[in-house]
């Protein structure tokens, strides 16, 4: 093909000096020229379609070569994503789940692998049709390979189906073993259950005793358990190895606690045919200390000071101190309550009733603790309103009579004056303070008592006529001051 065009280019020139030499030559030469330039066209026509179709068939073959190479390399790499998946998938399973999820992976890959043979026949056909030793050889490998899938696929299907099966049955007496436990717990469930009366204890009780062989036919059944579970471990992987022992070890537990409360469901019967006796005690008491702290709670008389209003909430703390400390007691009888099992009895009522009685007693000397709370409150407000305003009238007045004594010239006096201004302003701040704290000291009347209220009485007339004697004594004071600043104005 490469020469092709200088073939052409001779052709050419052959004929070009042929038509050039013809009218140079006599007739019978110019017919030998034209005949030996028409047998070399004929002969290199020949050449061209000899070379095109050398060409077409050389396309066709490369064609076929490219068709086959791209099946034979999509085949390879089918066969070797399949060989690496099933490499993966091989691996040991941890749960019955994921080898039953396993065994129809595999009849799902065997599927697969049995849809391609028809692939692989046709690409054997097609390589076959190149004869190619080479492309022989890759057939045989390719075929090789496959046959070995198939034979795989097939070996781990029987193999699955083996560890599915064994699995399966562990899992069946694993469960029947789980089941006769359960059975048993719901005897016991039933035995410990609350029981109304000592009758219905000593029926339990009864019940309980026909399970003392229970232990000789459970360790059997747990051993049965052990060695199927032995069998199925070199079938899954130690994630898989490691759960089962889990389940073991708890069906172990399991077992073991059933053996336990049995024994303490019998001592727990019995011991509540003893418990009944100590309800009655405790019961007996602590209603005694309630009616016993009812009656002081009810019984506050009102108080005439503060110190003893301060006293008397001090008491009723304590009180409410040894209330919230009764609080484990009533707990008690409440536990001995459920445990004695008496569901809706009168036992239950009774101790419903006795610990309504305790929140309640909680609620009364919270309330007269709040009450006697305002009570001191009250009382203290006044004292410190009392005092503090009873302590800046006694330092006024002495201010007072400091200037009711100062006289002298008329710069003295005019300070004199100033002083008294000031005390006059002070008096007139002060003075709702006053009306204040005769309201506060009114306001204690209704929860102070007679003697108390008498006493409160004294103290507001007594700071009632200071004040009035202070504002007197600042207004002649005032008085005579002005008289003395306008005779030296005259003077």
């Amino acid at each position: 093909l490469e020469q092709k065009d200088e073939g052409q280019a001779k052709f050419s020139g052959v004929v070009d000096q042929g038509e050039k030499v013809q009218p140079q030559t006599a007739t019978g030469g110019r017919d030998q020229i034209r005949q030996e330039l028409r047998d070399l066209r004929d002969q290199w026509e020949m050449y061209l379609d000899g070379l095109n179709e050398a060409q077409r068939r050389l396309e066709a073959v490369l064609t076929q070569w490219a068709i086959y190479e791209e099946r034979h390399q999509h085949m390879t790499t089918w066969l070797t994503d399949m060989q690496s998946g099933l490499s993966q998938a091989a691996q040991l399973k941890a749960s019955l789940m994921e080898k039953k999820a396993a065994l129809q992976h595999y009849k799902s890959l065997q599927q697969d692998i049995a849809s391609q043979a028809n692939v692989l026949d046709a690409d054997e056909k097609k390589g076959q049709a190149l004869k190619s030793q080479q492309v022989n050889n890759q057939l045989k490998e390719t075929r090789d390979a496959y046959n070995s899938l198939v034979a795989r696929v097939k070996d781990l299907i029987s193999e699955s189906e083996r560890q599915v099966e064994g699995h399966q049955n562990y899992s069946e007496i694993y469960q029947n073993f789980r089941d006769w436990l359960q059975s048993l717990q719901d005897k016991l469930e039933v035995c410990s259950e609350p029981s109304p009366d000592k009758n219905s204890i000593q029926s339990k009780l009864n019940k309980l005793s026909s399970l003392e062989n229970v232990q000789q036919e459970g360790e059997p059944k747990l051993d049965t358990v052990r060695q199927q579970a032995d069998q199925i471990m070199t079938q899954t992987s130690s994630d898989g190895q490691e759960v089962i022992r889990q389940d073991l070890d708890e069906l172990q537990r399991d077992w073991d606690a059933i053996l336990s409360r049995l024994g303490a469901t019998t001592s727990g019967l019995q011991q509540a045919l003893s418990a009944w006796q100590e309800y009655d005690e405790l019961h007996e008491k602590l209603l005694k200390w309630i009616k016993e702290m009812e009656g002081q709670l009810k019984d506050c008389p009102l108080k005439s000071t503060l110190q003893e209003k301060e006293a008397q909430l001090e008491k009723l703390t304590a009180a409410q101190h040894e209330i919230t400390a009764k609080k484990p007691e009533f707990d008690a009888i409440e536990v001995k309550t459920q445990q004695l099992a008496i569901g809706e009895t009168k036992m239950t009522e009774t101790t419903a009733a006795l610990n309504a009685r305790y929140e309640n007693l909680h609620t009364m000397v919270k309330d007269v603790i709040k009450q006697w709370e305002k009570f001191v409150e009250e009382h203290q407000v006044y004292r410190s309103e009392y005092d503090t305003f009873s302590k800046w009238l006694k330092d006024q007045m002495l201010k007072l009579a400091s200037c009711s004594k100062k006289r002298g010239d008329k710069v003295e006096l005019e300070e004199v004056q100033s002083q008294l201004n000031e005390i006059n302003a002070e008096k007139q701040q002060e003075t709702p303070k006053l009306q204040k704290t005769m309201e506060l000291g009114e306001a204690l009347y209704p929860n102070t008592t007679a003697e108390g209220r008498e006493i409160i009485r004294q103290e507001l007339r007594s700071l009632q006529d200071r004040w009035e004697t202070f504002c007197d004594q600042l207004s002649e004071t005032q008085r005579s001051v002005e008289m003395s600043l306008l005779q030296w104005s005259s003077y």
